[in-house]
């Protein structure tokens, strides 16, 4: 049987992609077509197709395409073990979407005179949502220095703040962030003093046992892992986790 061939029109319209982003992905050494003929045209075979298959659904989970390049050159990784992450990753997705369709749904039956939400009700699926994303992202980190039960009982005090809590919570993280910007022109004692408080209360709000040995704690997690300084540099341009180690180590030395 005759092997199938797509010239680079056929496959960017099978794949629902532009010929330019084709060009562009055999720039990059990303998907390389399996032969071209002498008139520089070039032509997909299946193995191909499978692979541009592969770099769309790393594309819909937002990798970046030097991220793809390094994972399709490893030869040791298993594309059955890759595809069946991915598949995990779009169920949780889904997981995420269905909760809010189901939020929505309440809330539409709550305006239209039907059983009026709790102030619970209204903030579940996100509060559900922030604590999915903290555990993926630094689940390892935070079980090394707590234990299963106070990671527990914090996701358990966060999922019963009320909705003046919640949306009080926020506004104390917006305040730290926005010191937090301006201690990195000034450094100020003042301004270091109200991010010490800021993010103490903050902290309170989930946490159930507060002491200032936790509290250096915690910001020495965000200073030994690059991906808290790496959010708020490309976000607001400043290396805050730096300006909130720095202060939150002076506030506490002496409690500790």
């Amino acid at each position: 049987m005759e092997n199938i061939k797509y010239s680079i029109n056929e496959l960017a319209k099978l794949a629902g992609i532009s010929t330019r982003t084709l060009r562009y992905y055999d720039q990059i050494n990303l998907l390389k077509p399996s032969e071209k003929s002498a008139a520089g045209y070039r032509y997909y075979d299946e193995n191909q197709v499978d692979k541009l298959q592969e770099i769309l659904f790393y594309r819909e989970l937002n990798f970046k395409l030097s991220e793809i390049i390094k994972i399709q050159s490893d030869s040791q990784l298993n594309r059955s073990e890759i595809l069946n992450e991915q598949k995990d990753l779009l169920i949780e997705e889904r997981n995420k979407y269905d909760q809010l369709i189901q939020l929505i749904d309440q809330t539409i039956n709550s305006e239209e005179g039907g059983t009026k939400m709790t102030d619970q009700q209204k903030f579940e699926a996100f509060k559900k949502g922030a604590i999915k994303e903290n555990t993926e992202k630094y689940g390892s980190e935070l079980t090394e220095k707590y234990s299963s039960e106070e990671i527990d009982e914090s996701n358990r005090k966060f999922m019963n703040l009320s909705e003046e809590d919640y949306r009080k919570m926020s506004e104390v993280e917006e305040e730290m962030i926005k010191y937090l910007i301006e201690y990195d022109k000034t450094k100020t004692p003042e301004l270091a003093e109200q991010i010490y408080l800021k993010h103490q209360q903050w902290l309170k709000f989930t946490m159930p046992n507060y002491t200032p040995a936790i509290h250096r704690a915690i910001v020495e997690m965000y200073i030994n892992d690059s991906r808290f300084s790496d959010y708020y540099i490309d976000k607001f341009g400043v290396d805050a986790v730096k300006n909130l180690y720095s202060v939150i180590l002076e506030n506490t030395n002496e409690n500790v």
